[in-house]
């Protein structure tokens, strides 16, 4: 099945407003340029098969913050300095890749079970 460009769009704006980012931040999210993340959201291109994997990878991630984070504030969730993580933002270990998104879906699991921050 095909995804068209308008559905990808909508997701990576979707995305944008969860983790309350740029499109250039956007873009080292995803481990692409800049320049792709604008003509995705203007429906100019739509990205490779590989993309799409880390697309769906970060929009579990976002819906799972917005069941655990308090309405209104995943976004300021993303850019506030954790603790646990050094004093680093969730959203610049997401940028890290794979691996920093297992790790801020583990804190978020910690999380909802009142763990840790």
């Amino acid at each position: 099945m095909t995804i068209s460009a308008h559905t990808i769009s909508k997701e990576i704006q979707a995305l944008r407003e969860a983790f309350g980012c740029s499109q250039e931040a956007m873009a080292r999210v995803i481990g692409v340029s800049s320049r792709s993340v604008v003509r995705w959201e203007h429906e100019e291109a739509q990205p490779n098969f590989l993309v799409k994997q880390k697309l769906d990878e970060l929009l579990a991630l976002s819906a799972k913050a917005q069941g655990i984070i308090q309405k209104g504030k995943t976004s300021e969730w993303f850019n506030a300095s954790v603790e646990t993580l050094g004093f680093k933002t969730p959203l610049e270990i997401i940028m890290q890749g794979s691996a920093g998104v297992r790790e801020i879906t583990d804190l978020l699991g910690r999380l909802e079970w009142g763990i840790s921050e």
